[in-house]
């Protein structure tokens, strides 16, 4: 998935290059996660509209 190349990139320089794994990091992996879960769930759920059109 595209949207986990940040995480991986993350993962490789911390496991491989040994980058420090800050708190800044984690924050911004737990964003990233948050974010795609958001995507992922969005395109499922449906949220009705409190004021809907009729035609």
């Amino acid at each position: 998935m595209g949207a986990l190349e940040p995480l991986t990139a993350v993962v490789i320089g911390v496991t491989v290059f040994g980058e420090a794994f800050t708190l800044r990091l984690a924050c911004g992996i737990a964003l990233i996660l948050a974010s795609v879960l958001l995507i992922v769930a969005g395109k499922s759920l449906r949220i009705p509209l409190a004021g809907k059109r009729r035609k």
